[in-house]
């Protein structure tokens, strides 16, 4: 039920998709922008997103203990990905509410 209320009202993503496919950006197919509906509909429960959040903040150590995706540099791609985009219109005030200097 949410992937359909996602699709149905997820017309800026929708744009943001097409301008990325028409400039290049995206090459692929158009089922990608139903493959991110699909993936913003997914559920979490508090305990997986504390887990999540352990994960990134830990530079991808998983939280018992397991190195296998530790990649410091992919880590602060994704966290600087997440500031500035993850709650779209919101992620630069929360930028300048926090004072943020660098990343």
């Amino acid at each position: 039920m949410v992937y359909q209320s996602e699709k149905a009202t997820g017309h800026r993503n929708g744009v943001r998709f097409y301008l990325m496919k028409n400039t290049g950006v995206i090459t692929g197919p158009e089922d990608q922008l139903d493959n991110y509906f699909r993936q913003c509909s997914i559920e979490l429960t508090a305990e997986d997103l504390a887990k999540i959040g352990y994960f990134f903040a830990n530079q991808y150590i998983h939280y018992d203990g397991d190195r296998k995706y530790e990649d410091g540099s992919l880590a602060k791609l994704v966290l600087s990905q997440m500031l500035i985009a993850a709650m779209y219109e919101f992620s630069g005030e929360y930028g300048r509410t926090v004072d943020l200097k660098q990343i």
